[in-house]
């Protein structure tokens, strides 16, 4: 009994933050094509280029979802580029060995590697704890990360004021 409501509360509580994440979504991929078309160049006059036409694609995207999407890929992309462009001016002035700059780029990939083997696994565990199939598991974990994720951003600017208040107050 207690398992069944417990199941009851989990599932409107994560329909309503995937209710609420589809509805920003759309708002949040005209944000993130902005950054990416600032990661993608330096030059003012392109970034202006970049933004307009990766919004002009992402209207034209179906669904709320899709959107973000599109918009995370184009600052993958972005983040990407930017990266290997960087790696290859490190590498041509200082003649770094091959094997340093294959470890940096390791050490720069495990980050990503290691959320997605956490979301798969967490995923197993939720669909083995409640009996269900890997994709109502990859659901759940999909909104547990969602609100894991808002938590942190709330708490990490809770701190940030808190440690700036402090701050004023030792400098007065």
């Amino acid at each position: 009994m207690p398992r069944d409501i417990a199941l009851f509360v989990l599932g409107v509580v994560l329909t309503a933050v995937v209710t609420e994440f589809t509805e920003v979504s759309p708002w949040l991929a005209s944000r993130i094509v902005l950054k990416a078309a600032k990661a993608w160049t330096n030059d003012l006059e392109l970034q202006a280029v970049y933004a307009e036409e990766w919004l002009a694609i992402i209207e034209e995207r179906p669904g709320k979802l899709f959107k973000l999407f599109t918009a995370l890929s184009f600052y993958g992309s972005a983040i990407t580029s930017r990266a290997a462009r960087g790696v290859g001016r490190f590498v041509a002035m200082r003649g770094v060995p091959a094997g340093r700059w294959l470890w940096r780029w390791t050490l720069a990939l495990w980050p990503p590697v290691a959320w997605a083997v956490a979301f798969v696994l967490t995923s197993s565990v939720v669909a083995a704890l409640f009996e269900v199939d890997f994709a109502a598991g990859v659901a759940v974990t999909f909104g547990l990360f969602a609100v894991g994720g808002l938590v942190m951003i709330v708490a990490r600017r809770w701190w940030r004021s808190r440690r700036s208040q402090h701050r004023r107050q030792v400098d007065r």
